[in-house]
């Protein structure tokens, strides 16, 4: 990314945020230190009022009546949004009901030229979740379930919340929004017992913001996970076919770790609550999903127990 590139888009990031601070920027931008400040001081030039804030916890802010360069979009850059707006299509995104006046904004963005190119790349382009016989149909099952964008508007509100979880009250910290094998869930520290809870969305009656908990912080939160967190109990090696697999379908904490530079092969390891039978069941379809192209180097005695496939009859 050039300078002026650089700079354009660090006054949307700076913009986007209101405070910053210059290891934000080192970070986001892999530039050093020297480079952000005299980057500020030329954004500082173009003038965009910022304020330095010193001590411990400082940084800048903006100041009102900030001043931002027109937004406009490259023939590529249009293209990669449109084609990215193509790609949800019938995948139950929030904020997407209106899909033909979105559509219809982004083409009235663009040149002829770049208009006949969107067009015919509507035309041209299939997905997995596409209509093979009209590609352009939104199905019904495209649309999230109602809660979902209730759910998102009151996080981005405040992430500590009231529920009614299946006529249930429940008092929660939103950990994040997920959407696992089309549907959506809510992984969330409950205020309560102090544990993580995975939640359906479609299993949401009600929800409402509830004041801040005292004393318990977001950092403070993620310490009180950290300590819960067990020791995992089973542990796979994966070849290419499984690793594709896996990619298709997974939990969002399960993370697989690459052992060749050409991410032909892979590991994972996980935690099997062994006195779960629903957890049992999970992990065993999923390993059968997975195929044969794994070799377990770590198995609980109860899934072996249960599983009676030849990959862990020789353990």
């Amino acid at each position: 990314m050039n300078k002026t590139n650089r700079i354009n888009t660090m006054m949307r990031f700076m913009n986007n945020r209101q405070h910053f601070t210059i290891s934000q920027l080192m970070a986001e931008f892999d530039i050093s230190r020297s480079t952000a400040i005299r980057d500020i001081h030329a954004i500082e030039e173009l003038g965009m009022p910022l304020i330095a804030e010193y001590g411990r916890d400082g940084g800048y802010e903006i100041m009102e009546n900030k001043l931002l360069p027109a937004v406009q979009f490259t023939d590529s850059e249009l293209k990669a949004l449109f084609v990215s707006f193509m790609a949800t299509t019938n995948q139950q995104m929030p904020y997407l009901q209106d899909r033909r006046s979105i559509t219809e904004k982004l083409l009235n963005i663009a040149s002829q030229a770049q208009q006949d190119d969107l067009l015919e790349l509507q035309k041209l382009l299939r997905f997995e979740h596409s209509n093979e016989t009209q590609a352009n149909i939104v199905e019904l099952q495209d649309f999230a379930h109602p809660i979902l964008m209730r759910l998102i508007n009151q996080t981005l509100s405040g992430r500590f919340l009231s529920l009614i979880v299946d006529q249930t009250p429940l008092s929660v910290y939103v950990l994040s929004i997920n959407q696992r094998h089309a549907n959506w869930f809510l992984d969330a520290f409950n205020l309560d017992t102090h544990q993580k809870e995975h939640i359906a969305v479609a299993d949401i009656n009600d929800i409402t913001n509830q004041a801040v908990e005292e004393g318990l912080t977001p950092d403070k939160i993620q310490t009180l996970l950290r300590k819960q967190k067990t020791l995992p109990n089973l542990s796979l090696k994966l070849d290419i076919t499984a690793i594709e697999r896996f990619n298709q379908l997974h939990l969002p904490d399960i993370v697989l770790a690459y052992t060749d530079p050409f991410k032909q092969t892979g590991y994972l390891e996980t935690y099997i609550d062994p006195t779960s039978a629903k957890e049992r069941n999970d992990a065993l379809a999923w390993l059968f999903y997975l195929g044969p192209g794994i070799q377990f180097q770590s198995v609980p005695t109860e899934l072996k127990r249960t599983f009676s496939n030849n990959w862990l009859s020789n353990l």
